[in-house]
């Protein structure tokens, strides 16, 4: 935008034309307003403006009211999306409905569906034969457990907010008192406090139930403040601007003690691309040498004993780990135990060998069924235990001792 722009070729009859006014009465805008305009992409449109939440500003122990969050500054707000009909450009509404279906415990088949409402439905986990249910309400309970909200952590001089910090779009807050009444007076007069000592107030901010908990900074903003020639003027109330914090310095801006020099580090890729070009040109083979800019071992070991203590003070001294013990040399060697087979289960004197040695425990509890159901002429049920059917098979075969 130049300072010196002739409208009367075209721009001033087609102005004049849009704005419905006469082309005597046309002013042309200051360009020096468009252009801080145009450089923030800031302008405030002329609709109401839409909160995008409520939440309780927490000011100390027994003492809060109830704020709103708005968009600093406001977008257009474009028309919602409808379905309609190709045929006669008819609107389709959308509705979801929730149906549930009974599963018989007998035949296992569904029933029919009906429709429920969302409240009545519920969670349930079934562990083994029992079963837990959760309500909705109880769910929405766990969900909202941390609600939306500010707390006042202190307050900090106000030239030491950096002018350009921007790590967020900022916010602007309003009070309420539709929850807490009282909170517009309470609000006013933090308002008018920070104005008068030049603060900014420091808090925790949620924005959204399950949102990350940032760090923000309210800047108290008047429409006194600004110029007719400042597009700040179209602020319409008085408020707490919502600057978001950054959580540590970017890293271009972080002090170094000494300077770097990139030219003096090698780029491994580098050395291995010049080894082979060198290989090619003189019928020889190269080794890639790595960076010869950095020190030997032993300084880099001088170098890292002198910070040693240092780490040792932050962090404490390291524990060794206990070490394990070793395995005596008298203890006897266990003897590997043989893989038992559908043969040999099938023959009575194996079998009646295992029992007397009490060599049960490597078969398998399927293996175990099979013995009772073969040579003993028991079905046990599957749900037994591996110990139980062994104890089974063990008092029968000292009954049929007995017996003979």
């Amino acid at each position: 935008m130049v300072d010196e722009f002739n409208y009367d070729c075209f721009y001033k009859e087609f102005l004049s034309l849009v704005r419905d006014e006469d082309m005597e009465s046309f002013v042309p805008v200051a360009p020096e307003k468009i252009r801080e305009m145009l450089a923030d992409r800031k302008v405030k449109q002329s609709f109401a403006r839409r909160s995008l939440g409520h939440f309780k500003f927490s000011l100390g122990p027994d003492l809060a009211l109830s704020a709103q969050c708005f968009n600093y500054f406001q977008m257009n707000k474009k028309p919602r999306k409808v379905l309609v009909r190709r045929s006669d450009n008819a609107v389709i509404e959308r509705k979801r409905v929730t149906t549930v279906r009974k599963i018989d415990p007998e035949t296992q088949e569904l029933g029919e569906a009906r429709a429920i409402n969302i409240t009545n439905t519920w969670y349930e986990i079934r562990l083994d034969d029992h079963s837990l249910r959760l309500t909705y309400e109880q769910v929405n309970r766990v969900r909202n457990m941390k609600t939306a909200g500010m707390m006042l952590i202190g307050f900090q001089s106000k030239a030491e907010i950096a002018k350009i910090l921007y790590c967020k779009p900022c916010n602007f807050m309003y009070p309420d008192d539709r929850d807490i009444l009282g909170s517009k007076k309470l609000f006013r007069a933090l308002w008018e406090r920070c104005r008068v000592h030049d603060k900014v107030a420091i808090c925790l901010f949620m924005s959204k139930r399950r949102s990350m908990p940032r760090y923000v900074a309210l800047v108290s903003v008047s429409r006194e403040d600004a110029t007719d020639s400042s597009y700040y003027s179209l602020l319409t109330n008085d408020g707490f601007k919502i600057v978001y914090l950054p959580y540590a310095n970017y890293v271009s801006k972080t002090g170094i003690p000494w300077k770097i020099r990139p030219s003096l580090l090698s780029d491994p890729e580098l050395d291995h691309l010049q080894s082979k070009l060198l290989t090619l040109a003189f019928d020889q083979k190269f080794e890639t040498e790595g960076s010869q800019y950095f020190p030997d071992l032993e300084s880099q070991d001088a170098v890292i004993g002198n910070l040693l203590p240092e780490f040792e003070k932050i962090f404490g001294v390291d524990k060794e780990p206990a070490k394990k013990r070793g395995a005596s040399t008298s203890a006897v060697t266990r003897a590997k135990v043989l893989k038992v087979t559908v043969e040999d289960l099938n023959k009575k004197d194996y079998v009646v060998q295992m029992i007397n040695n009490k060599s049960l425990d490597s078969c398998t509890k399927q293996q175990i069924l099979q013995i009772l159901e073969e040579h003993f002429n028991k079905k046990m049920p599957k749900k037994l235990k591996k110990q139980d059917l062994l104890d089974c098979i063990y008092g029968l075969n000292e009954r049929n001792i007995d017996t003979h």
